[in-house]
């Protein structure tokens, strides 16, 4: 019976083998994806920007409002200009008066009156405050060509007439000074001579406008004081250049375009010799 149940098995077993290899393969379904045509790209006809009228009135009214404000600019400016040359006037006025005062009160009043230069009461920029100095101050002041350095550089910024001013009046201080040295008087050094002559050339003798001497960490670099070098006239030094410490601060601030005279006196020549006029950054110190 064991037998039989075995044989039995057998063949279920192998029918069924065969009932799956006749058995047919599932079909495979194939699913097609539709697909749109891209549409044509929509071609719009171009459309120049056209501003509206009321943009174009408001440029117009702008534009008429900025030349407005740049005549009234101008005439302020010009204001500005006769407002310093009077400033100036008046300076020197004073400076006559309270001179004339002092000698009235020493008893020391002159019999008679040296009528004053017909000098040019201002210069356009610092090249031009130069060249009237040459033209007019070569009696007591020695600034020949190479002493003005990058003065082109100078004059192109705009500040440039203001140091212009005042580097004349500095120059027109030299030379007074040199003349203080001619008229063999003992003046002091210039310093002195701007606090105590009452002249109406002086220069103001304050630390922001004048400098007698460098620091002591300039004196002590070579390299600082190698920047002080500077060309002379060969009647004061033969070597034909010296060392100078002594300057006018033509321009008052921070910045490295700020012109300097540097200067040295000379009683024997009756002359003031400059021997660099420029900006400061060809001669700096322990702040540049």
């Amino acid at each position: 019976m064991a037998m039989l149940s075995r044989a039995v098995w057998g063949i279920l077993r192998g029918r069924n083998r065969d009932d799956r290899r006749r058995s047919p393969e599932p079909e495979r379904r194939q699913v097609e994806f539709s697909q749109t045509p891209p549409a044509d790209p929509v071609v719009l006809d171009p459309v120049e920007p056209r501003e509206p009228p009321e943009i174009e009135e408001l440029l117009v009214m702008a534009d008429v409002e900025l030349a407005e404000k740049q005549e009234q600019l101008d005439e302020l400016d010009r204001r500005y200009r006769e407002a310093v040359r009077d400033q100036r006037r008046l300076e020197e006025e004073n400076s006559r008066l309270r001179g004339r005062l002092t000698t009235v009160y020493r008893g020391l009043v002159p019999e008679e009156v040296t009528p004053a230069r017909d000098l040019p009461v201002t210069a356009e920029s610092p090249s031009h405050a130069a060249e009237l100095a040459r033209l007019h101050l070569a009696d007591h002041l020695s600034l020949p060509v190479e002493a003005c350095v990058q003065l082109d550089k100078i004059d192109n910024v705009p500040g440039s007439r203001t140091w212009g001013e005042n580097a004349w009046r500095g120059f027109l201080a030299l030379h007074a000074y040199g003349e203080a040295l001619a008229a063999q008087e003992n003046p002091g050094n210039f310093r002195a001579w701007c606090e105590n002559s009452h002249h109406p050339h002086v220069w103001p003798p304050n630390a922001k406008k004048l400098a007698m001497s460098e620091s002591k960490t300039v004196g002590r670099s070579g390299r600082m004081s190698a920047k002080r070098m500077f060309p002379v006239d060969r009647a004061y030094d033969p070597s034909g250049a010296v060392f100078m410490e002594a300057h006018l601060k033509i321009g008052v601030g921070r910045g490295t375009l700020l012109p300097r005279v540097y200067f040295v006196a000379d009683r024997g020549t009756a002359k003031v010799y400059v021997g660099y006029f420029g900006p400061h950054r060809n001669v700096p110190n322990t702040l540049t």
